[in-house]
């Protein structure tokens, strides 16, 4: 049986990991407290709550750019999100597709 692939194009919130790698298949659990990664958070549930993640080529990095995001990535469906005391959130993220941007 072969399978089957759609390519389409789509856009997707980032959500840029410090130091920490998902594959498809997986379920992690970790803090946001980045602004614009609250926004891409906000904005992934305001449409269907997937996300593009990618690591940072320079996890000490604050501000992030296109340059230091690795091109390769999971496609994941946020699961469960709380908001914290200190206003940062706390997201239950799994992977579903890996992806090339």
């Amino acid at each position: 049986m072969k399978e089957k692939y759609m390519l389409r194009e789509e856009s997707l919130p980032l959500i840029a990991l410090r130091g920490i790698w998902l594959l498809p298949g997986m379920t992690m659990s970790f803090d946001i407290g980045r602004e614009f990664t609250k926004k891409a958070l906000e904005s992934a549930f305001a449409r269907n709550s997937l996300v593009f993640v990618s690591s940072q080529r320079d996890p000490m990095e604050e501000d992030v750019d296109i340059e230091n995001i690795y091109s390769m990535g999971v496609v994941c469906k946020i699961n469960e999100s709380v908001k914290l005391p200190d206003n940062s959130y706390r997201v239950i993220i799994e992977g579903l597709s890996l992806i090339h941007i």
